[in-house]
């Protein structure tokens, strides 16, 4: 009987163990739905670049790394939000990265759950593109089955592309994948290479063309089906379709307004003003126009403080650094110093390149119309409702943005600067032609001079320099305002043949007296009572590197401190989470702060030595 009791006394204990066992293993559907959704994002389910549904990989080719293409620039970037803390804190659909590793098509044959969900997140989260000319056509896109095309979010339609840029790199290459059998999906890599496809060059469409009849007909059966399947004010498309006939661009126009209640929508055919109009009437017929958002009743009777936070979240403030020039007013800019556009405005853009249709910051082409834009613009409107809200306006957006003053550039064609022809177009116009009694607003700004030949242009801007700071002297609130002066130094390949420390010594010594004698130094009214003077130095890559093997920076940097008023200093890092600065300057024990912070970067935004 004891022996018996022992063998199912055993038995229990197994038997226990075996359902602990069982219990402690958690299957993927048992976790929660939302955090299901965060695994298939981190297994690479959303893209930052677009999807081009025409492009087959070959099955030889191995899918490449994400590569960064973030910057572009060959000069230093002046942005002080520091590479590491804009970039990497980022969230993971927000990153610069170009990822091409392959999208996890193998979770779709997991269970039908888990491909139900993958499937709505591939389509819903990334953007996609179709081309017509390309292989496939549009009839990759008429595969979608009815609840793939419901979920679609951002669409690119390219029915005609007749725009080759001349001088702007090859689309990159694109990958293909598949999802399941028949079905076919492509991501895009970063990197130039043989098996990049040529854009489409094709020729404004024509009705007397049979190909373009063809093309338009195709086109009229996909609007229907996209019509009858899209989800009412979800989806963001763009559309291209060059053309130079008023009757072709309506017949094509027409069969779009099928495809109506769109979230937003930008329509690229032809400059010409009749078919711009009749594109606008359509666009705006498509997304049910933009209805104009007007304060609450009772709105005014909200605490103030209140009032006051609901107008920060207005365009009041924007995302990014504002610029000025006398030409071209505001404008919001990245810290790759792009102007911030759209997607939508990017991808009508005068490029033609329609296939990576993440912000490349470009302006739209002068054939585009734009309907629910989301790039920043100056919020005249607010300024107008009344008196209260114009005062209150002037406080916010003079005191909550940071401003950048590029002493010898303004805006030019598409993304890059260009150097001024007249210094009157120089950005120092901003500090004399402001309304009286806003300057006392500011908080944050920052002077550029944005190339080597930087002395001579501020010789020509010699009179708005003087007049700014003594603008900036009589009336800002300076023991409240964060003042930062940024350089650029020679760049590398003018020293090729300086290869003795001596001789780069020399040269860096002497634009950096240049600096302090033409620059810093008449600055000296400011820097006593200012909360914040920071002075950068910004160096390409190759010529900081070689500075950096040589031991250059901590001397000369201490040379160059000499003659500044014994300021505290703080390291760059710590710096670099300060920029936006507001409140009343004090350090929240009531004692002000006052310090000077020289620093030296380049274009990773990494600080290459940190002073303390």
């Amino acid at each position: 009987m004891f022996q018996n009791a022992t063998i199912e006394n055993d038995k229990f204990l197994l038997k226990k163990k075996m359902t602990t066992t069982l219990v402690s293993r958690i299957n993927l559907l048992d976790l929660p739905k939302d955090v299901r959704l965060l695994i298939y994002r981190f297994a690479g389910a959303v893209k930052q670049c677009a999807i081009d549904l025409n492009h087959r990989r070959s099955p030889y080719e191995a899918p490449d790394e994400g590569i960064m293409q973030f910057w572009g620039h060959d000069r230093p970037c002046v942005s002080h939000a520091g590479w590491s803390d804009t970039v990497h804190n980022l969230p993971l659909d927000q990153r610069p990265e170009c990822d091409t590793k392959p999208l996890p098509y193998q979770l779709l044959y997991v269970c039908r759950v888990i491909s139900a969900e993958l499937s709505h997140m591939i389509y819903s989260k990334n953007s996609f593109v179709v081309t017509r000319s390309f292989p496939g056509g549009l009839l990759l896109l008429e595969r979608l089955r009815p609840e793939s095309i419901a979920a679609l979010t951002d669409l690119a339609i390219r029915l005609n592309v007749c725009h080759r840029p001349q001088s702007t790199p090859r689309t990159p290459g694109l990958h293909f994948i598949e999802l399941r059998p028949g079905r076919e999906i492509a991501y895009c890599s970063s990197d130039s290479c043989e098996r990049c496809p040529e854009d489409p060059y094709d020729k404004p469409l024509k009705m007397i063309s049979r190909e373009h009849k063809r093309a338009i007909s195709q086109w009229k059966a996909l609007a229907q089906y996209l019509g009858a399947h899209i989800e009412p004010h979800r989806l963001q498309l763009t559309f291209i379709a060059d053309t130079n006939e008023y009757a072709t661009a309506a017949e094509v126009l027409t069969s779009l307004q099928s495809i109506s209640k769109l979230k937003s929508c930008a329509l690229r055919l032809s400059d010409k003003r009749e078919i711009r109009q009749l594109a606008n009437s359509t666009a705006h017929e498509i997304t049910g126009g933009r209805e104009m958002i007007l304060p609450a009743p009772g709105f005014t009777d909200l605490p103030h403080e209140l009032q006051v936070q609901i107008w920060e979240c207005t365009e009041l403030v924007a995302d990014h650094d504002l610029s000025w020039t006398p030409g071209t007013g505001f404008r919001c800019v990245k810290p790759n110093g792009y102007v911030n556009n759209c997607k939508l405005c990017t991808a009508v853009s005068r490029t033609g390149l329609g296939v990576i249709t993440r912000p490349h910051c470009r302006p739209p082409a002068a054939r585009a119309v734009i309907n629910q834009c989301d790039c920043w613009s100056f919020p005249s409107g607010l300024f107008l409702v009344n008196k209260q809200l114009h005062k209150e306006a002037r406080r916010i957006f003079y005191s909550k943005n940071h401003f950048v003053l590029r002493i010898n550039q303004t805006f030019g064609d598409g993304a890059h600067w260009k150097r001024i022809e007249d210094s009157r177009q120089s950005s120092l116009a901003l500090l004399s032609t402001m309304a009286r009694g806003d300057v006392k607003f500011l908080r944050s700004i920052q002077f550029v001079f944005p190339d080597s030949a930087w002395a001579l242009k501020l010789e020509e801007c010699e009179e708005l320099w003087e007049k700014g700071i003594e603008v900036l002297y009589q009336e800002a609130r300076l023991s409240q305002v964060h003042v930062a002066v940024d350089f650029y130094l020679q760049d590398a390949d003018q020293y090729d043949d300086m290869h003795s420390p001596e001789s780069l010594r020399q040269s860096l010594q002497l634009q950096l007296d240049l600096a302090q004698k033409q620059v810093v130094t008449p600055m000296a009214l400011l820097r006593g009572p200012l909360k914040i003077f920071e002075v950068f130095l910004a160096l390409k890559l190759e010529y900081r590197a070689r500075c950096k093997r040589m031991g250059l920076f901590e001397e000369e940097l201490v040379r160059f401190d000499g003659g500044l008023p014994p300021y505290e200093k703080k390291s760059q890092m710590e710096m670099m989470s300060k920029t936006r600065l507001s409140g009343d300057g004090t350090d929240g024990n009531g004692s002000r702060t006052q310090r000077y912070t020289c620093g030296v970067y380049g274009p990773d935004y990494k600080p290459l030595e940190l002073l303390s």
